[in-house]
């Protein structure tokens, strides 16, 4: 499960640290780039739609043990289900 989490999870931080990064700029140097604050922007919904393009780039390449289907074989295997597999990966 920590393989499934650590992208998006390290997508979200660091989108967060790019955010703080341009909030402290422009409250206390009065100046950040406005193509910096596209980036970020660009970046934040990149990483909303992380799931989406890992679902679209799985299902086209038809990879049984992509991300997307990692915790799906997890407890397939080891509690003959996968569909909370399926609900977690959803969730994360």
């Amino acid at each position: 499960m920590l393989v499934v989490s650590s992208g998006p999870l390290t997508n979200s931080i660091l989108f967060l640290f790019f955010v703080l990064v341009c909030y402290i700029s422009q409250r206390y140097v009065f100046c950040f780039p406005v193509i910096f604050c596209t980036a970020i922007a660009w970046y934040g919904l990149l990483t909303v739609m992380d799931f989406v393009f890992i679902v679209v780039v799985d299902t086209a390449y038809q990879v049984e043990d992509g991300d997307m289907w990692k915790l799906y074989n997890y407890y397939e295997a080891t509690e003959s289900s996968g569909m909370i597999g399926l609900f977690i990966t959803f969730l994360i």
